[in-house]
């Protein structure tokens, strides 16, 4: 899949790691979350595939987040990690900022600073511009559809501009060029290769799609 960013969150209270790991899945780029309540369930998955973000909490059942942080230091030396504590006392500051490269914040935190601080650790920006084939396109609407996202995918190539426009999981609206609605969207869907772009919902496009998108998919396939 197209740039996508594996992240384990490490976190014994259920509703905090849903909510960051919501936060995250509905932002405007592709992550891949995956949510465990103990360190050592945190390890375990380290040890069967690789990560790029580790969120883990200090106290936790288990293996606490220190040893967790040192230990996926040790088995992925290039993973990036953030720590959250709601004890930020002078003793957690320096256990932490013994570890090179990790990134403190404390509880409670806003959802939004903590997803700044992720898109900031893995060096990310919501409007970046990626390399994508019409598989790849595909995949994406589905994908985005599927969470139920708000978001406008902006595509280029071959001297050709398009957008496709989602709400609330559904294709609402298409244009390329001239054309609008489901011509516009077959047409996006079908080229080889180009640049996209993603861009925030936009509550104010007219909407010329309605058929489902699922069906859209299989149908201009």
């Amino acid at each position: 899949m197209v740039n996508e960013k594996k992240v384990l969150i490490a976190e014994d209270e259920e509703d905090i790691s849903w909510a960051v790991s919501r936060c995250l899945v509905k932002s405007n780029f592709n992550f891949n979350v995956e949510c465990v309540n103990n360190g050592d369930d945190a390890y375990e998955l380290l040890q069967q595939e690789p990560f790029d973000l580790l969120i883990s909490d200090v106290r936790m059942p288990k293996r606490d987040g220190f040893q967790l942080t040192r230990d996926a230091l040790a088995l992925l030396p290039d993973i990036k990690i953030i720590v959250m504590t709601a004890y930020s006392s002078p003793d957690v500051v320096n256990k932490i900022g013994a570890l090179n490269g990790i990134s403190l914040v404390e509880k409670p935190f806003e959802l939004e600073q903590l997803k700044q601080l992720v898109f900031d650790t893995l060096n990310l920006s919501e409007d970046q511009e990626y390399r994508v084939t019409n598989s790849d396109i595909r995949a994406i609407v589905s994908r985005n559809c599927s969470r139920r996202k708000n978001m406008s995918l902006f595509v280029s190539g071959d001297e050709k501009n398009g957008a496709i426009y989602l709400e609330d999981g559904k294709v609402v609206h298409a244009v390329c060029g001239r054309l609008t609605g489901e011509v516009a969207l077959k047409n996006i869907l079908n080229w080889n290769n180009g640049k996209l772009s993603v861009g925030s919902g936009n509550n104010s496009v007219s909407r010329t799609i309605d058929r489902d998108w699922r069906t859209l998919l299989r149908h201009f396939a």
